[in-house]
């Protein structure tokens, strides 16, 4: 890596020392981040490593932490490594942390090691594809050893190294870390210096996350404010903590088109849902459950089904397993006091009846257990008593793209309170002087003309884009593909929405016409996507735009 350039690096510093000498940085950018390496870095030291007792003390710190450490990382990345935790030997898990944290071998080796051998795990024990971040094993470094290393999250030091006229890090997981430190010690003096203090890593990491433009914050000269909900508005997030106090409301639907943050405001409102829950309030994971519905989900798996066990003499048993609606409802019952959630992804995509079965009766809000006409059943492979407590709060998730309301199970229906997502084109800025509200705004009136509105683009899409390549990448990888699904084989119409620039109607020569006889037919016109670049790409929406 280059050095820095030195005038951009300076303007930045002083911009976010004005910050890092206020109130409001300790309060609402530094003291979370330190609190949250110290309770990890507690239960990561050789003698908690060594406890009888190891690894319950790191799974509930990371449980006590799971909001913080979605904020550093990702939900997604948080959830998974929470499922390995409760999975994994204590043993194994042991060993990983020890070659990590206290090894001999090279930092980038160890790094390598540490994610190849829990990637194998999560195969193994999670599911195929999984993996564990760059970022995450970062946060486990830090927390052991936060005056040797820094949090790691690539967009924002990539951002940072972008302004500062400094190539980013390369590499493999370990190397690149490697690298990111040897960049991180020229900062960091630097950075004291600004401050009139001795900075610490945790002050070089939120220097990085201070301009970055995904962040929390955002500048606004030396002052900073805090950045509003980019998917999901506050006043979405109130009316469905709203929804839940009204009779009746204990089943909900997020419905609507791709890119308009209902998985996201989901795992949202769990957090605020069950943020003042007693005993322990940050346990969120502890009451909720999350899974994703397929066209292969079954009543075996979300309810109870057989599962085979092979004994030790290599026979073949069957034995009664409970799917992920029974485990939660069972927590459920025997904890009245507090409130539990699940969150089914996509709804919509498996077979309803086949998944609930004869529960789908047992949802509604006056069949629950308790209630005036309580309802319980006996299930078949256990033959359990079974009903659906009170406490239990189910939301569903679903994309109108993929099927309408009209063509869901009636059952569900019935069951369920729905709550529509639209896109909100007002959350969306200007880059290089393209106006995406408006480009959104255009597209999506031709996509309900031509179609209907619940095949309209999300604003998520549009999001957190910084440069006009930002937005060549989304408009050719996600926002084109999406509508050449929509209008499949209907090149003239997916002309109409993107316009006579991005679409053009292809000319078949005269010979291929010949060559391939009466299998061609001339009355059909056929059309294809143009790649356009740079000043052509920013005229083209332009056009769209103004509707030429």
């Amino acid at each position: 890596m280059t050095h820095p350039d030195e005038k951009a690096f300076q303007e930045i510093l002083e911009d976010f020392a004005s910050f890092a000498n206020s109130e409001s940085y300790d309060n609402y950018e530094r003291n979370y981040k330190v609190a949250t390496l110290k309770k990890l870095g507690q239960v990561l030291t050789k003698e908690a490593l060594d406890s009888p007792d190891f690894p319950q003390p790191l799974q509930k710190a990371i449980n006590n932490e799971l909001s913080v450490l979605n904020n550093l990382t990702h939900f997604i990345t948080t959830d998974d490594f929470r499922k390995y935790l409760k999975r994994v030997s204590p043993d194994r898990l042991r060993d990983l942390l020890y070659d990590l944290l206290y090894g001999e071998a090279d930092l980038a080796e160890r790094i390598n090691t540490f994610k190849r051998e829990v990637d194998a795990d999560y195969a193994e024990l999670i599911e195929e594809g999984k993996h564990i971040s760059l970022g995450l094993i970062s946060i486990l470094m830090a927390a052991r050893f936060p005056e040797e290393y820094i949090m790691y999250r690539w967009s924002p030091l990539k951002e940072a190294c972008e302004l500062l006229g400094v190539n980013p890090p390369t590499g493999n997981n370990g190397v690149k870390y490697r690298r990111t430190m040897k960049f991180i010690r020229q900062v960091q003096p630097k950075l004291s210096e600004a401050l009139g203090r001795d900075a610490d890593l945790v002050d070089v990491h939120s220097l990085f996350w201070y301009g970055y433009s995904g962040s929390g914050y955002v500048k606004q000269g030396s002052k900073v404010r805090e950045h509003e909900e980019d998917i999901l508005s506050m006043e979405q997030l109130d009316l469905l903590l709203e929804i839940t106090e009204k009779p009746r409301a204990r089943n909900l639907v997020l419905y609507g088109p791709p890119g308009t943050g209902k998985t996201y405001c989901a795992r949202r409102f769990a957090e605020e849902f069950l943020s003042n829950q007693q005993p322990d309030p940050e346990q969120i994971s502890e009451f909720s459950e999350f899974v994703t519905f397929h066209q292969s989900f079954a009543y075996e798996e979300f309810v109870e089904g057989l599962r085979p066990r092979v004994n030790q003499d290599g026979g073949v048993s069957y034995e009664v397993q409970d799917g992920v609606f029974k485990r939660i409802c069972k927590r459920a019952k025997d904890d009245p006091e507090n409130n539990y959630l699940l969150v089914i992804d996509e709804v919509n995509r498996a077979n309803i009846a086949k998944v609930f079965g004869e529960l789908i009766t047992l949802l509604e809000d006056d069949k629950r257990l308790g209630q005036e006409h309580e309802i319980q059943v006996k299930l078949p492979y256990s033959q359990d008593t079974f009903g659906v407590p009170r406490n239990l709060l189910i939301i569903g998730t679903m994309n109108t793209a993929d099927r309408s309301i009209a063509l869901l199970d009636l059952a569900l229906r019935r069951r369920f309170t729905f709550v529509e997502f639209r896109p909100d084109p007002t959350l969306l800025g200007t880059v290089a002087d393209i106006n995406l509200e408006t480009l959104l705004t255009r597209l999506n009136q031709r996509v309900a003309a031509l179609m209907d509105r619940d095949h309209q683009i999300g604003h998520s899409y549009f999001l957190e884009l910084k440069d006009i390549a930002d937005l060549r990448f989304t408009w050719y990888h996600h926002v084109v593909p999406l509508l050449q699904e929509y209008f499949y084989n209907d090149g003239e119409r997916l002309r109409a929405v993107l316009g006579t620039r991005f679409v053009r109607e292809v000319e078949v020569d005269p010979s291929t016409q010949k060559a391939l006889g009466e299998l061609y037919e001339v009355e059909i016109n056929r059309y294809e996507v143009v790649e356009l670049d740079n000043d052509d790409f920013v005229a083209a929406l332009q056009s769209l735009i103004s509707q030429e």
